[in-house]
């Protein structure tokens, strides 16, 4: 479980906000690119369910490869 995504409130113009703080990464280019992998993911598919979420992550998520992330984001939004 690399992430925990819930709705976003109603008032959020983006699609995603992706929280990844310095308890995950220390660096910040750590950080940024698990931003932009998870944005990547999700973006496509809020704008086909017209919903914003909020994803916070975790520290496991650093060492997740871009595949089981994708699947783990896939599965937990098909849900919804």
């Amino acid at each position: 479980m690399f992430l925990f995504i819930k709705p976003a409130p109603n008032a959020q113009k983006k699609p995603v906000i992706v929280i990844v703080g310095s308890s995950v990464a220390k660096k910040a280019t750590d950080r940024n690119l698990i931003r932009r992998r998870v944005r990547a993911i999700i973006t496509p598919i809020a704008k086909a369910q017209k919903k914003s979420f909020v994803a916070i992550a975790k520290p496991e998520v650093k060492k997740a490869l871009f595949r089981d992330l994708k699947l783990e984001i896939e599965k937990k939004l098909a849900a919804r």
